[in-house]
């Protein structure tokens, strides 16, 4: 059985935007089966229709407007016309699926846009809201399991189309093909068409085996079993130098996996050795900016301060002198008071007079002869003198220190880098040189050992293909006698299928034909008129037009089909349509478009009535308001028939419909 849930219209057709319509027959409501949605001509009643076909067949289906267009030619005139670039049309059917006691929830979807690249739209299919790869992949051969197209007209159809039933004299080609289908006939063709295919596949295998053939095939197994004694000498001969090889490379890569591993140890050392001169490089030459932060640039003029150092203590003793000239005289004063006090001989006090004066005559001479123009204190004559003579030469040797052994650690380092890398290299490359020779010595082996493999199995293959068809060569009697028996039943067997599908055609048109009338007695409310409706004409040809229905009163007397009227004839083909889908046991939603046109109100009530509530246990009703009008709308709910309504509303000045919860009433 198959419930639809719900459909999804994304600027489709007159659709702007995403449209949802709840299809689910309402538990509240009892599951009354009837889903109505009303609206104008020309509102978008037929695309709801031809969305539903759209999302089941895609290119399969039959449309309302499609005539002779192209798939693509039709998608495009489907995507509603203010579409917006880099937007799509899209249509969603969700459905459920009960069979064998489970329910299984589908969701169909296909979208494109105005490019549509490569001719068609874009499907998928969601099980349980999660994509199926492979059911989407497989779904035309899937949905024919649950829902066949060729049974569509049957469950989807519109007033148009069942007015042109009505009226036309001969029943529709894809309608008897699905006649043809629910009784049973397609079955007994495609049987016909699989014993021609037989037929023809066994004379194929009669005219194969030829026992002149015998000969030949006896002297080419000779010259293979020769090759494959020449082959197998040869394939000694390779596998022998294969195994060497193989020896030779596993050893040499033995040698080479060790040599890496071992160098490995030797490179962490020598990068270790690196690190660390690397460090105490870095450390020393810290230390000389250190030492250039402070006093070693004064190294550059060393000779300079020395000399500048002896000129400033020559200054300083000068400015000393000057400054102790009143001190010196005063003292000398008090020499030659304190000698007079003591009574010191006149002679010697004023020779030592004489001296002190002359004394300071020399320093005032000395002091005219030198000019003093660098005033210099005591403490910063100290400290100038400390960096000259101390600190400078202590700095400047410390510095000479660390230059010389930075030099001698950078060419420690030199030399590690050199020695480590041509050691390897040298290694490295010695070995390399030496695998790959080993290695491609060992792959042309292989491949030489291979190919004598390969052409050895070809040969013996070909031999025991040879020799299993002399084998055969004894038993084709036998089979050509089977497949000569088989070949000569056929006809038979074609025949008895003929008879078979005739009593068939029989057995199920009675079926149908008693289904055709009780579905028209009771729709039409008159069982005085008639007695048996009847389908005439030859199923089993490949012709179209050779099926037409038959009315017989109660006497069995012939009935004009003109003397119907027009209500009556679509009473009729409705009643066909009934009775196609209650034979075909197939428990699918009825979808009827424009389901009451041109009916009186005597014929409308028997379909209101009679028809809608026992259609199915799904009956989407697509009506304007003067077809299932106040009268009729008041019935179905009065009875409790209708599970959800809906109105499409649509704006002609912006080309859009639409979908409101309600009925015109």
């Amino acid at each position: 059985m198959i419930i639809f849930k719900q459909l999804v219209l994304e600027n489709f057709g007159p659709y702007r935007g995403r449209n949802t319509i709840n299809l689910a027959p309402n538990e509240e409501l009892g599951n009354s089966p009837i889903i109505l949605i009303g609206g104008l001509n020309g509102g978008g009643k037929t695309t709801i229709l031809d969305a539903i076909k759209l999302a089941l067949y895609g290119k399969r289906a039959e449309y309302s407007n499609r005539n002779n267009m192209t798939y693509r030619e039709f998608l495009l005139q489907c995507i509603n016309r203010q579409i917006d670039i880099g937007e799509y049309a899209r249509v969603e059917l969700a459905f459920e699926y009960v069979f064998d006691k489970r329910h299984y929830h589908i969701r169909v979807i296909r979208f494109w846009d105005k490019i549509i690249a490569n001719g068609t739209d874009n499907l998928s299919v969601m099980i349980e809201d999660y994509p199926d790869v492979e059911l989407t992949d497989n779904w035309d051969e899937y949905v024919e399991t649950i829902i066949p197209a060729g049974l569509s007209n049957l469950y989807f159809c519109d007033g148009e189309r069942i007015k042109n039933l009505a009226e036309r004299d001969f029943i529709p080609s894809a309608l008897v093909k699905a006649i043809k289908s629910i009784i049973g006939l397609e079955i007994v063709d495609r049987l016909v068409v699989d014993l021609d295919v037989l037929a023809n596949r066994k004379k194929r295998e009669i005219f194969d085996a030829n026992p002149a053939k015998t000969t030949e095939v006896e002297k080419q197994l000779r010259e293979l079993e020769n090759e494959r004694e020449v082959l197998l000498r040869e394939e000694l001969e390779k596998k022998e130098a294969f195994l060497r090889s193989q020896e030779e490379y596993n050893k040499v890569h033995q040698q080479w996996q060790d040599f890496v591993s071992k160098n490995e140890a030797r490179k962490q050392e020598f990068t270790q050795k690196i690190r660390y001169t690397e460090k105490q490089i870095h450390n020393l030459t810290l230390e000389l900016k250190r030492l250039a932060y402070q006093y070693l640039p004064l190294g550059f003029i060393k000779t300079l301060l020395e000399e500048l150092e002896a000129e400033l203590q020559h200054q300083w003793l000068l400015k000393q002198l000057e400054m102790s000239q009143n001190l010196i005289a005063e003292r000398d004063e008090k020499l030659i008071s304190f000698l007079k006090e003591i009574e010191t001989k006149p002679e010697i006090i004023s020779a030592v007079d004489s001296y002190l004066k002359k004394q300071r005559h020399l320093d005032r001479i000395q002091l005219q002869s030198k000019k003093i123009y660098l005033p210099i204190k005591s403490k910063t004559m100290a400290n100038f003198t400390s960096i000259v003579g101390n600190l400078l030469p202590r700095q400047m040797e410390k510095a000479q220190i660390v230059f010389e052994s930075l030099e001698t650690l950078e060419e420690e380092l030199l030399a590690t880098v050199e020695n480590s890398q041509d050691n390897l290299n040298q290694q490295y490359e010695t070995l390399q040189q030496k695998l790959q020779d080993v290695q491609h010595r060992f792959l042309q082996a292989k491949s030489d050992y291979e190919y004598v493999r390969k052409r050895l199995d070809e040969v013996e293959g070909k031999i025991e293909f040879l020799e299993a068809k002399l084998d055969n060569y004894s038993d084709r009697k036998v089979e050509d006698s089977r497949a000569q028996h088989i070949l000569e039943n056929i006809p038979k067997i074609k025949e008895t299928l003929a008879i078979f599908q005739e009593r068939l055609t029989y057995t199920k048109l009675n079926k149908l034909e008693s289904e055709v009338t009780t579905c028209f007695r009771y729709l039409l409310h008159k069982n005085n008129l008639i007695g048996r409706v009847c389908l005439e004409g030859n199923l089993t040809t490949p012709e179209e037009d050779n099926l037409i229905i038959q009315l017989y009163n109660l006497e069995g007397k012939l009935i004009p089909k003109q003397r119907l009227s027009a209500g009556e004839k679509q009473i009729l083909a409705t009643s066909l349509l009934w009775a196609l889908t209650r034979i075909s046991e197939k428990s699918l939603p009825v979808v009827i478009d424009t389901p009451l046109a041109r009916l009186d109100s005597s014929h409308r009530q028997n379909l209101v009535q009679r028809y809608f509530p026992s259609a199915s246990h799904q009956v989407i009703l697509l009506s304007t308001d003067t077809e299932i009008g106040k009268e009729e709308v008041t019935f179905f709910r009065e009875k409790q028939l209708i599970s959800r309504e809906y109105i499409l509303k649509h704006d002609s000045r912006n080309h859009r419909t639409v979908i409101q919860n309600g009925y015109f009433w």
